[in-house]
């Protein structure tokens, strides 16, 4: 079997990725990590290998509350590769846990869990 997070796989995941998101705190903009993204995501896949890879730390910002403007929210801005590296593990985990629970990714996460138990332990007993 073939690990999951390939370059393939990243490279893939990285198109429908939002266009408008901030940048994080190392301010890389999603078209300027796409400028040369064959190497980002060799150096990213190396370091998955290697197991050297880091999230970094998240950029905070605050941002009005629904319903009271006048008081905040705290609002996390990851970087542009962490966000890929996490759209790429929700893809590769939505991949293996839909054909098993049987619910669609819009679908309950919790309907599917009693189903994955069962499958995942060989059936009830």
């Amino acid at each position: 079997m073939a690990p999951p997070l390939t370059a393939e796989c990243l490279r893939d995941t990285y198109d429908p990725m939002n266009r408008r998101g901030a940048p994080g705190v190392d301010r890389v903009r999603l078209a300027a990590y796409g400028q040369d993204l064959g190497a980002h995501v060799a150096d990213l896949v190396a370091r998955l290998k290697r197991g050297a890879y880091r999230a970094p730390p998240v950029r905070r910002t605050y941002i009005p509350k629904a319903g009271h403007p006048a008081k905040l929210r705290p609002l996390g801005i990851p970087t542009v590769e962490d966000r890929l590296l996490q759209a790429a593990v929700a893809r590769v985990l939505g991949a293996i846990s839909e054909p098993v629970s049987g619910t669609a990714p819009s679908g309950s996460a919790r309907a599917g869990v009693p189903t994955m138990r069962c499958s995942a332990c060989g059936g009830w007993s």
